[in-house]
């Protein structure tokens, strides 16, 4: 029951303190979303430069397993398996 000198919220009053709740509802997950985009950028940017460096690692140990390879070649056969493998 209100007081006396003031109306009893009705229905307009009711549902325009709702809506109000509901904009504060999304505000907030709009906010959580935005902090969780950006939480998830971060992490992809990790995982890409990690997989970008994994990558550039095992070029390089193929690149050494390349000049071991030619050098072991080198001195069983001299350059004549440069000929066959070219």
């Amino acid at each position: 029951m209100a007081p006396p000198g003031e109306h009893e919220p009705g229905l307009a009053d009711k549902l325009r303190a709702f809506a109000g709740d509901g904009i504060d509802y999304a505000e907030a997950r709009l906010e959580l979303l935005r902090l969780e985009a950006r939480d998830s950028g971060a992490r992809l940017l990790k995982a890409v430069a990690f997989l970008l460096g994994a990558a550039i690692a095992a070029h390089a140990a193929l690149i050494g397993l390349l000049v071991a390879l030619c050098l072991v070649l080198h001195r069983s056969a001299g350059l004549g398996w440069l000929g066959a493998v070219l």
